[in-house]
């Protein structure tokens, strides 16, 4: 289970190093801002958003964070990252697309 506390603490300790480059994707393509789409995070999101995490990145399945926040069910959440545009017309998949 998921806990509901935002972990900004740990984000601001990480974001403070200036080598720090926010997008960078692990194995499954995911970055910091799609964790914390997953999670609802917003303090952290709000705090990775103002240093340049970018919107539209997507992981392996082609999700990008909307759309993980979304499948998750966090329609609060999902707002903001559309009043700070997020691009509502990209596909969510809950599996990988299939290549035509």
């Amino acid at each position: 289970m998921i806990s509901d506390i935002d972990p900004i603490e740990t984000i601001s300790s990480l974001c403070a190093q200036k080598s720090l480059q926010i997008d960078v994707p692990d194995k499954w393509l995911k970055t910091p801002l799609h964790y914390a789409a997953s999670r609802s995070s917003t303090i952290s999101t709000l705090y990775i958003l103002q240093r340049g995490a970018k919107l539209e990145g997507k992981d392996i399945y082609g999700n990008t964070a909307l759309g993980i926040a979304l499948m998750n069910k966090h329609f609060n959440y999902g707002i903001i990252l559309i009043q700070k545009g997020a691009d509502v017309k990209i596909p969510i998949y809950k599996e990988f697309p299939k290549r035509i």
